[in-house]
């Protein structure tokens, strides 16, 4: 009996992050409130896994990342959290400004995305 056995060739698949926004603006909001929480999806329009390694803002005092928020949270990424081509994972984020005035922040994504491993979003909210 003769088999032949292939191997799996994923030379030429990739990881490819998508989120749905370049930019967030918050709702205008009172100095050390909060505003609504804004859920975040991010989806996997590559081949192969997309690894999720870290999220972080620039400005942690005045917004605030919840891993655990939307449909499919994300969850805490002790470890790289993969998302399977197709899928999605989602993540929470809100504005909790501790002076008033125009803040601005980056929102970083940290994956294995072949194209960007760090992408950005701009947050700004308003505070009175």
């Amino acid at each position: 009996q003769n088999s032949t056995w292939g191997s799996l060739n994923t030379a030429n698949k990739f990881q490819k992050l998508h989120v749905d926004y370049e930019d967030i603006t918050f709702q205008l909001t009172s100095v050390n409130n909060t505003s609504d929480w804004f859920d975040i999806r991010i989806r996997n329009d590559g081949e192969t896994d997309l690894l999720i390694e870290k999220i972080t803002v620039s400005d942690a005092n005045n917004f605030e990342i919840n891993l655990n928020g939307g449909s499919n949270p994300i969850g805490e990424l002790t470890n790289p959290v993969a998302i399977p081509f197709g899928e999605f994972k989602t993540f929470s984020l809100r504005f909790y400004p501790k002076f008033g005035g125009m803040i601005t922040a980056k929102l970083n994504i940290i994956s294995n995305d072949i194209e960007n491993s760090d992408t950005s979003i701009l947050l700004t909210g308003y505070a009175i």
